[in-house]
């Protein structure tokens, strides 16, 4: 587009249709960005890794955790912790979920006793 742009002022003196076209690709492109951030907002994933009590992280949990989102959770792995056997490692896997919700599940998360 640009070179487009210089062709038309340069070689043809056509500098009306040059600043309207300037002027069209500016509100194209302040337009397409809001929608590019929700685009993306919605497209979201994440894994989230947490230490819990052995046997205290449950799906359950996370259940009453995330409310409706939990059909967000692609993969649930509890996995018992090498050099503390009494920590669990717990892989999370979301995905399709906006970041200010992952921040809010995260929040919530830290406040669960396990």
């Amino acid at each position: 587009m640009v070179a487009a742009i210089g062709l038309a002022v340069g070689g043809g003196g056509l500098y009306l249709a040059a600043g309207a076209a300037n002027a069209i690709v500016l509100v194209i492109l302040a337009g397409i960005k809001p929608l590019e951030d929700k685009y993306k907002d919605k497209r979201y994933s994440c894994v989230l890794y947490i230490k819990a009590t052995h046997g205290k992280m449950t799906l359950d949990i996370l259940q009453k955790t995330m409310g409706e989102r939990v059909s967000r959770i692609k993969q649930f792995v509890v996995q018992q912790n090498d050099e503390t056997p009494e920590f669990d490692d717990v892989s999370l896997a979301i995905s399709r979920i906006p970041h200010k919700d992952v921040l809010e599940i995260m929040a919530k998360l830290r406040h669960v006793p396990v």
